[in-house]
C-alpha cells in the first residue's frame, strides 16, 4: 500500500495499531487541555471522548498526499482581486486515497472506512513528520504542502514504535516564520498563540476581531505567511495551480447563497475544495475586496453581506 500511495499519488503513508489509540488520545487530550477555553471547545466538537468512538481492533492508516497552492483571481467591477488558497483544502484527495488502497485491502478480505482523528498529532507520533515553529507538520519530500487523511481498517498491524512530537531540526536556529507572522501568533518562541493566528479567524464563522488588520489577509481562507517564507517549503513554492472567476461568478460568491451557484461555478469551487466552505469564502472575499477597493472592511460593505449570509 505504501508503494501505491507513493507512486500513484506522490504521497507517504504509515499506520498505527488501534491498541495504541486510547493512550495516544489521552496524551493528546492532556496536551491540549492547556489551551484557552474557546479552543478547547472547538476541539471537543471535533473530537469526542476516545471511549465513545475509537475502534478496538485493526489499524489506523494515515496518508499524506501533496497538494498545490492555488492562485485565484476574482474579477470585480473592472478590477482584478488576486488571492491564494493554501494547500490542504481539497478534500477530494481523501476519496482518491481510499480508491487506491481499498482494492488491495478488500482483495485480502479486509475493509476500510474514513475515520476522523487528530491526524497531525498521530502522524507526528507515528514518525511521518515533524512540527515547525508554526505548529504545522512538515514531511520529508513534501514540506507542509500535504493533506493528511486517516482511515480505519480491520487489518491487524504489528506494534510499531511511537515518536515524541519533535520540532524539526531546521527550526532550531530559524525564526523566519516568527518574523513573517503579522499578527504575532508566533512571537512567544515555541508556543503558538492560536487566537492570534489569521487562519483561526478566517476559518471561523465568528466576526473578525477589530485588531485584525485587513492588509494581513492574502488568502480567501487560511494563511500562507509562515509557510511561504519557510526554507523547508522552498522546493514546493513553484507548484501552483491557477483559477479565475468572472464578474458574475464573483457576484454570486459575494451573495453568500451556494444554491445560486451555476454548475460551472460549483465545479470550479469543488475543484479547489471551497464549495463546502461557501459561507466562509463569501465572508472572507467580501473582507478582501473591501480592503483592496479602498472601502472599510468593517463598514457597510462587509456588514451588509455578513448580515445577508446570516439570515
Amino acid at each position: 500500500m505504501r508503494s501505491v500511495v507513493k507512486h500513484s499519488l506522490g504521497g507517504r503513508m504509515t499506520w498505527i495499531s488501534c491498541s495504541r489509540l486510547p493512550r495516544l488520545m489521552r496524551e493528546y487530550a492532556d496536551t491540549y487541555s492547556r489551551l484557552p477555553p474557546h479552543l478547547q471547545t472547538m476541539l471537543d466538537a471535533l473530537f469526542p471522548e476516545p471511549a465513545d468512538f475509537l475502534p478496538e481492533d485493526g489499524s489506523v492508516i494515515i496518508a499524506a498526499v501533496p497538494q498545490r497552492i492555488v492562485k485565484v483571481r476574482f474579477f470585480y467591477r473592472g478590477q482584478k482581486i488576486d488571492a491564494v488558497v493554501p494547500p490542504t483544502y481539497d478534500r477530494r484527495i481523501d476519496e482518491q486515497v481510499i480508491s487506491h488502497i481499498a482494492p488491495i485491502l478488500e482483495g485480502a478480505g479486509y475493509g476500510i472506512v474514513p475515520i476522523e482523528l487528530p491526524k497531525k498529532y498521530l502522524a507526528a507520533r507515528a514518525g511521518l513528520g515533524k512540527y515547525g515553529r508554526n505548529n504545522i507538520l512538515y514531511l520529508a519530500g513534501l514540506g507542509s504542502f500535504a493533506r493528511l487523511v486517516s482511515f480505519h481498517t480491520d487489518l491487524p498491524s504489528t506494534i510499531r514504535p511511537l515518536y515524541a512530537p519533535r520540532l524539526h531540526s531546521s527550526c532550531e536556529l530559524c525564526e523566519r516564520c516568527v518574523e513573517a507572522c503579522p499578527s504575532g501568533a508566533l512571537r512567544d518562541g515555541d508556543i503558538m498563540d492560536a487566537y492570534r493566528c489569521i487562519t483561526f479567524h478566517n476559518e471561523s464563522t465568528d466576526p473578525f476581531p477589530s485588531w485584525l488588520d485587513p492588509s494581513w489577509m492574502t488568502c480567501v481562507v487560511g494563511c500562507m505567511r509562515c509557510q511561504e517564507v519557510c526554507p523547508l517549503n522552498r522546493t514546493y513554492l513553484g507548484h501552483i495551480r491557477r483559477m479565475s472567476f468572472s464578474e458574475d461568478e464573483t457576484s454570486i460568491i459575494l451573495g453568500g447563497d451556494k444554491n445560486e451557484a451555476t454548475p460551472l461555478l460549483e465545479e470550479k469551487l469543488r475543484d479547489i475544495g471551497l464549495f463546502s466552505e461557501f459561507f466562509l469564502l463569501s465572508r472572507n472575499l467580501s473582507f478582501l475586496i473591501a480592503n483592496r477597493t479602498g472601502q472599510n472592511p468593517y463598514g457597510k460593505f462587509f456588514i451588509a453581506r455578513q448580515s445577508r449570509m446570516e439570515r
